[in-house]
């Protein structure tokens, strides 16, 4: 299949609205399957991460700061109302795809974020805090800093207690808890669990927790299509960062590029991407023939970029952009 990065591009910027900001599909009303239910930020930093990747400009950048730097409230957060699904508990990370966003644009947030992260990392009661730990220190990455301190401490010790010695994966509160803390009935469910935990320990540089059976349990989880696509929408990207991440020796290129070849099958008529092309995994069977959306088109163009199939502009001291696309072991954090 012919993937054209100018094909990609005049779709995703077809999608800009007037204030700088991008519509999550070029379907009226549709927002997709993921992040653009939670976030009115999401679509709009996604598509700045994929310009720059790919060596582009957005058309109105500057209209699209204004746009991002809206949402920022007094205490330095960033509350976006989410078309479909209720803001709670999405503070960190609007907050997030907002800092991603400014940052690929070419600066910052105008109040630094950071006093009111740690507070709020502090804070939480669930002692669990989700991907939130890997959003903290994504934020940090973009302020060219590394999470650590109490709120770090506290988010550490947490996300440990929900490591599996025998995978090496770190699961879902819940599905560890109603497994009495075992194998939970469908592994493969946790792999963005996993991945994001992973990256966590990458981006605060601290060393990865059963690193090399973590390693093989993402080997042992790719589907005979070449996906993870049981790992949910993005199960197939978070899969390909954690290996990359994982595997110092490059000696599993070769499960990248069959995971790259299942992505292409993605590509729609209209130059964007859907998460499953037209054959999604049992439990996601009707997201099957989806219409293209923005979300899926940065998930399946980073796996591109990773695999070498499309340019990669991006430098290799940038740890911050999109959600990993960037990273390799053997790169030196900043």
């Amino acid at each position: 299949m012919n993937i054209n990065k100018e094909q990609i591009l005049e779709h995703l910027f077809s999608l800009e609205n007037e204030d700088g900001s991008f519509r999550p599909s070029a379907t009226k009303d549709y927002c997709g399957i993921a992040d653009g239910k939670v976030s009115e930020i999401a679509a709009t930093t996604y598509i700045a991460e994929i310009a720059q990747t790919l060596g582009e400009t957005l058309p109105h950048p500057e209209r699209t700061v204004d746009y991002i730097r809206f949402f920022q409230d007094k205490d330095g957060c960033f509350r976006a109302t989410p078309p479909e699904i209720p803001a709670e508990g999405y503070e960190v990370y609007n907050t997030c795809m907002a800092v991603k966003g400014l940052k690929a644009l070419g600066c910052l947030p105008e109040q630094d974020v950071r006093p009111w992260l740690d507070r709020a990392m502090l804070e939480d009661k669930t002692g669990y805090y989700g991907y939130r730990h890997d959003f903290a220190a994504n934020i940090h990455a973009c302020y060219g800093s590394k999470f650590s301190g109490a709120a770090f401490a506290k988010v550490r010790d947490s996300k440990l207690r929900f490591f599996d010695e025998a995978t090496g994966w770190c699961f879902s509160k819940f599905e560890t808890e109603h497994a009495g803390g075992t194998w939970p009935y469908c592994r493969e469910r946790n792999n963005p669990m996993a991945f994001h935990t992973i990256r966590f320990f990458k981006l605060c540089g601290q060393p990865i927790p059963f690193e090399e059976k973590a390693l093989k349990t993402f080997l042992a989880a790719q589907e005979s299509n070449g996906s993870w696509s049981r790992g949910g929408v993005h199960g197939n990207f978070d899969a390909i960062v954690a290996i990359r991440i994982l595997d110092g020796q490059h000696t599993h290129d070769a499960a990248i590029q069959r995971a790259a070849d299942w992505a292409e099958t993605c590509l729609q008529a209209d130059g964007g991407f859907n998460h499953f092309g037209n054959d999604a995994p049992p439990e996601l069977a009707q997201h099957a023939g989806a219409p293209s959306e923005v979300d899926a088109c940065y998930f399946h163009v980073a796996t591109l970029v990773m695999a070498g199939r499309l340019p990669n502009h991006i430098p290799p001291e940038n740890n911050w952009i999109g959600w990993g696309h960037s990273l390799n072991r053997d790169d030196e954090q900043p």
